[in-house]
């Protein structure tokens, strides 16, 4: 699932930030990634506790799984040049 998400995610990224402004964003979008982590673990675990951790997979992985098909079924704008 990692290429099918971040790899789109970095394209458009790479296409729409200036190329002496791309190592500052990549970075501070890999720092925030990470941060997240931690967050998500406190938060996971006691959902995960409450209602178990086989309702909680069900549900991430549909909304995963509507969330790619969204995405997949959008129209794709162009964005090359619109943030530089």
């Amino acid at each position: 699932m990692n290429p099918i998400t971040n790899g789109p995610f970095f394209a458009v990224l790479q296409s729409s930030v200036r190329p002496d402004m791309q190592g500052r964003v990549l970075s501070l979008v890999q720092s925030g990634s990470a941060a997240m982590v931690p967050l998500s673990l406190l938060v996971a675990g006691p959902v995960a506790d409450a209602l178990g951790v086989r309702v909680v997979s069900d549900v991430t992985y549909r909304a995963t799984d509507r969330a790619f098909l969204r995405m997949w079924m959008e129209e794709r704008p162009q964005v090359r040049g619109k943030f530089t």
